[in-house]
């Protein structure tokens, strides 16, 4: 009986340890994933409250500007391919200044689940031509 409480209480631990460090490394890559979104000055989160396979890169107003769209392009890319497992990834730039001008390089981004681009500088015709571009996403404007 005590080798079988012995092979338990190893067991137990082992897992706990184990689940100790997942939950460390989850942390970790969205710490990496909230830093490479600060590089155009936004944030990742996955509010917490919701379901944890989905994030939202946001912006807060005014924030990015077409100069930034390749930046935003680049980090979004990697935040992506950064492996927080089975996600939805939306990016919102929501009235910021991102205009027309910054369609090309934001449309070349691939995997994202949604874009809000609602109160952006983008037109009628950008959003179109952002949804011709990004057919896979959800574009709200």
């Amino acid at each position: 009986m005590k080798k079988f409480f012995a092979i338990c209480s190893l067991t137990t631990f082992a897992f706990a340890v184990w689940l100790g460090w997942a939950v460390y490394s989850q942390e970790r890559l969205e710490t990496h994933c909230d830093h490479l979104a600060a590089s155009f000055g936004a944030h990742l989160s996955n509010g917490r409250r919701s379901e944890s396979s989905k994030y939202l890169i946001w912006c807060g107003s005014p924030g990015p500007s077409d100069g930034d769209s390749a930046m935003i392009r680049d980090a979004t890319a990697n935040i992506i391919n950064a492996g927080l497992g089975q996600t939805e990834i939306s990016l919102d730039l929501s009235g910021t200044s991102i205009s027309n001008e910054s369609i090309a390089e934001i449309g070349r981004i691939r995997g994202l689940y949604g874009i809000d681009i609602r109160d952006a500088e983008i037109t009628e015709q950008g959003a179109k031509e952002l949804r011709f571009r990004m057919p896979r996403t959800i574009v709200r404007w």
